[in-house]
């Protein structure tokens, strides 16, 4: 596994059997992985980890001590040291910066520095769909929006901008039919949007975070579309006031945080 590790996610809601982790890395695969209970020594077995005993995480949980037991239950060591890479899918032609399951798990969205967002199947290891974005810098964030039958997807990229996808456009075509159109373009940011939320259960939200130091609220009841950072007339609120970016420099890498 070559390259630098930069997100990971879980699979929503997995059985044990098949507990899979999805790992993106400074390259342009993503890998997958999945328990490898009864199958050869995992090379995550190595690993160190101070995570302590999953016994009394299990008895800390029904004590109803640890508010989030369940969360460091699908993460402890005692799994993760069982991890073994199932299969590593290809599809970009840049390093991938994100990806977000939908919410059963069934497909997976990913994001790269190509400008393209991939929709992938989980049951077949395929690739569905490369959407051809329209950005003009890398892709930092993507998410399915929620309760759109995973028809709308979201993307945040580098030249500032929070893109939205109608997926139902691309029906009949195949993985390299990709020219669709935004169905919501926001430009309301100054900076590179780096994270993208939802709300379970809600399709008509999405809230995106810039270096900019705000986060702003795109709701597409309101429009499909804001003007440009510094006009008058601002229609995506910043739900962050005031906010304070910090910019500081550490073993040579360039970090920034919002306070």
């Amino acid at each position: 596994m070559a390259g630098r590790a930069s997100f990971l996610d879980f699979q929503p809601d997995p059985a044990w059997s098949e507990f899979v982790l999805r790992l993106g890395l400074d390259s342009r695969d993503t890998h997958i992985y999945s328990l490898s209970e009864g199958r050869a020594s995992s090379p995550m077995e190595s690993w160190a980890f101070h995570d302590g005993s999953i016994h009394d995480l299990i008895q800390r949980r029904h004590l109803d001590v640890v508010r989030d037991a369940n969360r460091r239950l699908q993460i402890h060591s005692s799994l993760i040291r069982r991890l073994s890479q199932e299969r590593e899918l290809e599809g970009h032609q840049g390093c991938v910066n994100a990806i977000a399951w939908n919410s059963n798990g069934s497909l997976l969205i990913s994001g790269s520095d190509d400008t393209r967002i991939n929709i992938w199947s989980y049951s077949s290891r395929n690739l569905l769909h490369s959407v051809e974005t329209g950005h003009c810098a890398n892709i930092f964030c993507t998410k399915f929006i929620p309760e759109t039958c995973d028809e709308l997807v979201a993307s945040g990229a580098g030249d500032a901008e929070v893109r939205i996808f109608n997926l139902s456009r691309l029906s009949g075509r195949g993985a390299d039919d990709n020219a669709i159109s935004p169905s919501a373009l926001y430009q309301c940011h100054t900076r590179r949007v780096k994270k993208l939320a939802v709300e379970a259960g809600n399709p008509n939200v999405v809230w995106s975070a810039s270096e900019d130091g705000t986060l702003r609220q795109h709701d597409f009841r309101e429009g499909s579309s804001c003007p440009p950072a510094g006009s008058s007339h601002q229609e995506c609120r910043n739900v962050l006031e005031p906010t304070t970016l910090i910019c500081f420099l550490k073993n040579g890498q360039n970090y920034s945080t919002i306070t």
